[in-house]
Formats: structure tokens, C-alpha cells, sequence
């Protein structure tokens, strides 16, 4: 619930109420909850999302899932990776194979550990990056420490696959 946005909950409301936020979306969401309480008033949130997925299976296909998620998305406040289960399964294949205790999210890498790899191992790593369809636009195989300051860590930047929900 923290990445809810209430205040645009609250400017959404307004304007509804106020009539200036009359619009096919608007009058989609009435139509949907009107027929939602005939069949069943206190219909539950897995019958709604069950239906809600049914409807974009058979009448807008899986093209427009991720387009569909995003707006979703920015419309419940929501500010969350939809990659972020790819990210996760990437990070683990990597440590599974390689170590080096990746970090994955958007569009980067970040091995947290102080050292670097061997070049034929930073090798097969970025040719496993490659292998899932990602663009690599940046690496390095550098690890640095200024004590007291900070620390530099190897590094990959790509260009995230669009999301496949």
C-alpha cells in the first residue's frame, strides 16, 4: 500500500464528482460496477481480476498486456518494475553460475563484490546477458574502494527486453 498515491486518488475523485472527469475511462468504470453489483454486490477482488484477464486474453491479445499494465499501473499510484521477476530470475541464474552477488534492476548489473572476474569469465557472463535478448550499452570488470568514500563495483547496463506479462 505504500506506493499508493492517494493524492491523485483524491484529484480523480474531485474532478469525478465535480463532472470535469467524464470520459470513456469514466464511463466504462460505472457501466463495469454497475453490472459487477447485478450479478454479484460483494463480487471479490480474484472473480474481478479473473474477468479483467479473461477480457484481455480473448478480445485484445498478449500485444497489449504490458501497455496495459503500465497504465494500470500509473493509474493506482503503483511505482514497482514490471520487470521485476525477470530481474530476480537473472540475478539468481547469474549467481548460480557465476557469483558475484548481482543486483538487477533497471537496466543494470551491479555485482556487490570487491573484486572483478576473469576476463573469459566476464566473457561468458556478458554472452549469457546477450543470450536472453538484451542489448548490453556498457561494462566493466572494475573494482576500485577509496576508504572512507565509496566504492566502484563491476557493472553491466542494457537495454531491458519490453515487458511479457
Amino acid at each position: 500500500m505504500e506506493d499508493f498515491n492517494l493524492t491523485g486518488w483524491f484529484k480523480n475523485q474531485y474532478l469525478t464528482e465535480a463532472g470535469e472527469g467524464t470520459t470513456k475511462a469514466t464511463l466504462l468504470a460505472t457501466a463495469i460496477n454497475d453490472v459487477m453489483i447485478e450479478i454479484d454486490d460483494s463480487m471479490s477482488y480474484k472473480d474481478f481480476a479473473s474477468a479483467v484477464a479473461t477480457i484481455l486474453q480473448e478480445e485484445y491479445g498478449t500485444h497489449n498486456f504490458a501497455p496495459f499494465m503500465e497504465i494500470l499501473h500509473a493509474e493506482l499510484g503503483i511505482n514497482e518494475s514490471l520487470n521485476e521477476n525477470e530481474n530476480n530470475a537473472l540475478a539468481k541464474e547469474i549467481e548460480s553460475r557465476f557469483g558475484g552477488d548481482p543486483y538487477v534492476r533497471d537496466g543494470e548489473i551491479t555485482f556487490r563484490m570487491r573484486g572483478e572476474f576473469p576476463d573469459n569469465e566476464w566473457d561468458k557472463i556478458l554472452d549469457l546477458i546477450k543470450s536472453k535478448g538484451f542489448e548490453i550499452t556498457q561494462d566493466s570488470n572494475w573494482y576500485d574502494i577509496e576508504p572512507g568514500e565509496r566504492e566502484w563495483f563491476p557493472k553491466i547496463k542494457f537495454i531491458p527486453k519490453p515487458t511479457s506479462i
